[in-house]
């Protein structure tokens, strides 16, 4: 529409003069048809007089929407039009004017002013006209709005003085980098580079430049003999496969130039399919490495001598040397270590945390301490501290991880013996609150039989309501003697992941009774939603139990009863699940709270603590990656756990899921021969109770109390399955279906003991129970087991 009204401007600019002359003539435009003309323009047009003041003549309606003031106001008050100019242009606007009668015209860009603020760019295209004599006798001339075009032009500038800086930053960043940079576009042509990238390659200098291929760089830098150990005949071979390499990008490798420097070069892909190159100067550091690989041979009797293993790697992680010793736990030749990663020699899930380790090693700095379980190659588990440090090049910089491993292994026995007669002791103290807990249920159950020999019940539903409660409150006892016998176990082997909320809950159940007794009130905040944690389970409850006791015997020392509270609270910030213990005891003398982890320092009077209870935890809970401090708070003491939340992998949840995945226990088939069923035990009242009991379910079961019974049995008639006692004059249960299965063949089995349940005897075709039984459970076991044993053979 602008581009319109220009060509049809002059024109106009004609008609409206001759208007304002009263010159129109018949057939011209009317002044009013002008005028609403003008007024729709997307200009505004004016004249001027030409005096000094150069007082406005006209100015088209249109100007109200540039600067608010109507056409009439400005002609009213010529000073005006001069004031709607912004200051900084009206000198500018002045010198224009001034020089029209010189050049007949002018076109000038500035600023008006709208009256309710703001500022509009125009451009301001005016001509002289002259009169009759050739004088200047007017200045016709028009304002475009241009305020758009200005404000997307200083944009412009401005984007682009900000990518100039932003270049010029780029380049000055490269160039003061000691390491060599290049780019080659999608088409393999060098795009940018900086000098050291001519540095790095004086034989071919010359050619480095914008647009050269990298395959005419490379084939020219081979034939003029830029790299060590790539002679003429080797020139087409070494040139396919470092094309390879660069096409591919494959990361970072070395490259040694003929002039004995190595440089360390990175390539990676760019978004649009080029390539980018870092070249680094790594002399000084081969250098170092191979100064120390010939120190280290000389020096390698001397390792050797060394009573535990040591290593040192580089960087990457490849090993560079080790001794004998960390030869033996790795149960190769050290020529085969050499070179080798952490990789080649344990699972990748582990792999992958050593090399973690290895990595904040490195971005630490310092020195690192870790305790490490280990499987060596002749499948014994060692405990070892492993120690590493990191050695440095000539130039001062880290160059690799050295490292040394103490076998720990006897003293972590002697560790877990303390922890274990803590934990005896632990018991020992708690030996009366059990026994009273104990004697509940058995109260019940004595009470209970007495009414039903004594009334003689002959209602069947009073009968079975009274058995039901013996039965429930068996295994009342059960739950508490299972949990006594887990707390009791010795636990080895690796540590697992489990679920602190059940522990706290546990160890302040246990011990709540204690508190009900004295008075003290026992406030539990657990969350049940805490993600799980890697150690031990009876370690934490011992840790637990502890604590809780502590705060017990403060409180009942310092508060009356029905005055004192001990809490216990389990959350979770972050990744760090935190277990607290307080109390509202008087807390710790300010003087002994440096001292309150130390073993042997207790806070309670002679002979009522051993000290070790807080210098045990402490050793717990850092096994366990975590921390545990000590302060005074609200009336008392606050001990504090931190410790970090197990992160299950993939393949770790897999399994735990798979295991948690038992197919159910079918059900017993009574077609066919019965199963025969050995019971032994040399309580003949509980070979009684499970004899009945199977053979009421279509199972041919016997009994034996003796082990000379029990043989004389089986060899009479092999068993399909054994049910045997641990503990059994003589020989242990395990003993003797060793030794039956020795003389018979292999058969299931299932073991009972009232004592700690071994972790180690449990297999694929034999199961340990905890007394007291449950019937149904050792039905479902010993159909299981049949049924496992009966399917090999039906296939």
């Amino acid at each position: 529409m602008a581009q319109g009204w220009l060509r049809r401007l002059p024109n106009a600019i004609d008609a409206f003069s001759r208007t304002l002359r009263g010159s129109c003539a018949p057939d011209c435009m009317g002044t009013e048809r002008l005028e609403r003309m003008l007024s729709a323009a997307p200009m505004v047009l004016y004249v001027l007089r030409w005096t000094p003041d150069h007082q406005p003549l006209y100015v088209s309606a249109n100007v109200e929407r540039f600067t608010g003031l109507t056409a009439e106001s400005i002609l009213t008050n010529p000073r005006r039009w001069l004031a709607a100019i912004h200051g900084d242009d009206r000198m500018s606007y002045a010198k224009a004017l001034e020089r029209l009668p010189e050049h007949g015209r002018f076109a000038l860009d500035y600023r008006v002013r709208h009256v309710e603020g703001g500022w509009r760019w125009v451009r301001d295209e005016a001509r002289v006209k002259l009169d009759a004599r050739g004088e200047p006798a007017e200045v016709v001339g028009s304002w475009l709005d241009i305020t758009d075009r200005r404000h997307s032009e200083q944009a412009l500038a401005a984007s682009e003085a900000q990518v100039r800086a932003a270049q010029a930053l780029l380049t000055d960043a490269l160039e003061s980098s000691g390491d060599a940079f290049s780019l080659f576009d999608p088409q393999d042509r060098l795009v940018a580079f900086n000098s050291r990238y001519k540095e790095f390659y004086q034989s071919i200098a010359d050619m480095i430049r914008p647009g050269v291929s990298f395959a005419e760089l490379l084939l020219v830098s081979a034939e003029r003999g830029q790299y060590r150990g790539v002679d003429a005949d080797g020139i087409p071979q070494w040139l396919a496969e470092r094309m390879a390499h660069h096409q591919n990008a494959l990361g970072f490798f070395e490259q040694q130039l003929a002039d004995g420097r190595y440089l360390e070069i990175v390539e990676r892909a760019t978004m649009d399919g080029g390539r980018v190159a870092i070249r680094r100067d790594v002399t000084a550091r081969k250098t170092v490495e191979e100064a120390l690989r010939r120190e280290l041979a000389f020096k390698q009797t001397l390792i050797d001598a060394l009573p535990f293993p040591v290593y040192y790697k580089d960087r990457q992680g490849r090993y560079l040397g080790c001794n004998t010793k960390f030869a033996d736990v790795v149960g190769r030749p050290i020529a085969d270590i050499v070179g080798s990663t952490v990789a080649d020699f344990v699972s990748p899930a582990k792999a992958r945390l050593y090399a973690r380790y290895d990595q904040e090693l490195l971005d630490d700095q310092g020195l690192q301490v870790r305790d490490l379980t280990l499987e060596l190659h002749d499948g014994s588990i060692h405990h070892m501290i492993l120690v590493k440090g990191l050695f440095t090049d000539g130039d001062g910089q880290v160059a690799g991880i050295i490292g040394s491993m103490i076998d720990v292994t006897p003293q972590k026995r002697a560790e877990e013996q303390l922890v274990q007669t803590a934990k005896l002791a632990t018991l020992g103290q708690i030996a009366s609150e059990v026994a009273h807990e104990l004697n509940q249920p058995l109260s019940i159950i004595r009470m209970s039989a007495e009414h039903c020999l004594q009334t003689g019940i002959s209602d069947d539903d009073t009968l079975a309501r009274r058995m039901t409660t013996i039965v429930s409150q068996v295994g009342r006892m059960a739950e508490m003697v299972d949990h006594l016998r887990s707390f009791s176990r010795l636990e080895k082997g690796e540590p697992v992941a489990f679920s602190p909320a059940q522990v706290a809950s546990t160890a302040a159940s246990l011990l709540a009774p204690q508190f009900l007794l004295d008075d003290i009130e026992l406030r539990q905040r657990i969350d049940e939603s805490c993600p799980d944690i890697l150690g031990r389970p009876n370690q934490l409850e011992q840790v637990v139990l502890n604590l809780l006791g502590n705060g017990r015997d403060a409180v009942r020392t310092a508060r009356p009863p029905k005055g004192g509270w001990v809490g216990i609270s389990l959350s979770t910030q972050g990744d760090m699940v935190t277990l607290e213990v307080s109390d509202n005891g008087g807390g710790v003398p300010e003087a002994m709270w440096p001292h309150i982890f130390d073993p042997f320092f207790t806070t309670k009077a002679d002979g009522a603590g051993t000290g070790l209870g807080l210098s045990i935890s402490v050793n717990i809970v850092t096994q366990m990656g975590g921390t545990i401090q000590g302060c005074n708070r609200d009336g008392g003491a606050v001990f504090t756990i931190t410790v970090p939340a197990h992160q299950m992998l993939p393949q770790e949840t897999a399994d735990t899921a798979e295991q948690n995945a038992l197919p159910p226990s079918p059900p017993h088939q009574s077609d066919g021969p019965r199963p025969r069923v050995l019971v032994i035990d040399d309580e003949e009242l509980s070979v009684e109770c499970i004899v009945d009991f199977l053979a009421a379910r279509g199972f041919d079961a016997n009994g034996a109390t003796a082990p000379d019974q029990a043989l004389a049995q089986a060899r009479a008639g092999k068993p399909d399955l054994v049910i045997c006692d641990l503990r059994l004059p003589g020989i242990s249960g395990a003993a003797l279906v060793t030794r039956l299965r020795n003389e018979l063949g292999a058969f299931p089995a299932i073991l009972m003991t009232g004592g700690p349940i071994p972790g180690d005897l449990a297999s694929e075709n034999t199961v340990v129970l905890g007394k007291p039984l449950a019937l149904r459970e050792v039905l479902d076991q010993a159909e299981r087991l049949l049924a496992a044993r009966r399917q090999p053979c039906e296939s």
